[in-house]
């Protein structure tokens, strides 16, 4: 694990470090901001094949494939300029919500108070962000909010529930990136927008992988 996190905090460093070059080079762009993530999706599948008891095998498949869709995501962001790749950035993140609100469990039928104060929030950013929304941005960021929220509600409920500090961690910093992110589009430019979201981004799936992980 020690190896993992060193290996991918060098790597998101690189990549933040290289963005605030202002560097041009897409391509380049492209595999700097994805290496970190293939680096967490490399590991997960070290610990299904060699780790990890076969009873983790659904669990750990589940983290791979959120991982992978983070990637094919974040890729398509690159080109957030082009209307189909950010719809289609959105679908895939919102694939992986999906799978890391089923990672932290459905099955706590308790503490809605924190469903109902994730909701509240969720909805003020969604109204704040709505004014500046194109038209047919509209009904796909209702539903990735709705998403990202449930996310990290389960994850809020799975920290009362199981202590799992890491995981919570993890669930509210992905909340601020996103949050951050949909800000910088949508409202108004932020000072060092990139490097703000992507060290939120970054820092949210390293501690949700490493949360998934630990729980084995």
């Amino acid at each position: 694990m020690f190896e993992l996190v060193c290996t991918y905090t060098f790597l998101s460093l690189t990549y933040l470090l290289w963005s605030a070059a202002n560097t041009k080079v897409v391509s380049l762009k492209v595999i700097l901001k994805i290496a970190p993530i293939v680096t967490l999706q490399f590991y997960v599948l070290v610990q299904l094949f060699y780790g990890k008891a076969t009873s983790s095998e659904t669990h750990l498949l589940k983290l791979f494939v959120a991982l992978l869709f983070s990637s094919i995501g974040d890729v398509l962001l690159v080109y957030q300029a082009n209307t189909v790749c950010f719809l289609t950035g959105i679908l895939a993140f919102s694939v992986q919500q999906m799978l890391y609100t089923s990672l932290f469990g459905a099955g706590y039928d308790r503490l809605t108070p924190f469903g109902i104060l994730v909701g509240i929030i969720t909805l003020i950013i969604y109204l704040y962000l709505l004014p500046k929304m194109k038209e047919f941005l509209v009904l796909p960021a209702a539903v990735y909010c709705c998403l990202i929220g449930c996310m990290l509600w389960r994850a809020l409920v799975r920290f009362q529930v199981k202590g799992d500090v890491i995981g919570v961690t993890g669930a509210v910093v992905f909340y601020i990136s996103d949050s951050l992110l949909a800000v910088n589009k949508f409202r108004h430019q932020l000072f060092l927008a990139e490097q703000l979201i992507m060290t939120t981004y970054y820092t949210a799936q390293l501690c949700i992988t490493i949360s998934m992980i630990n729980s084995l």
